[in-house]
């Protein structure tokens, strides 16, 4: 298996027309100031990248493929 992020536990696809993205979810969200109000932030990837926190996916999780990330 390619250790890329798409074969990652941490990766969680969009859900956007363009499926060549997702975020990585192996830290807690970063702080980004928006106009009125601050929100929390995941780092995107293309799923094809890879990182040194690679962790295989160990199970599917149908949950994830539901959220809405966009």
């Amino acid at each position: 298996m390619d250790k890329a992020c798409e074969n990652c536990r941490y990766y969680l696809p969009s859900q956007m027309d363009y499926k060549e993205d997702g975020i990585c979810r192996f830290s807690p969200p970063t702080v980004s100031p928006t106009l009125n109000n601050a929100m929390g932030v995941w780092p995107r990837v293309e799923k094809s990248d890879w990182c040194g926190k690679y962790s295989p996916k160990k199970h599917h999780h149908p949950n994830l493929e539901k959220m809405d990330i966009s």
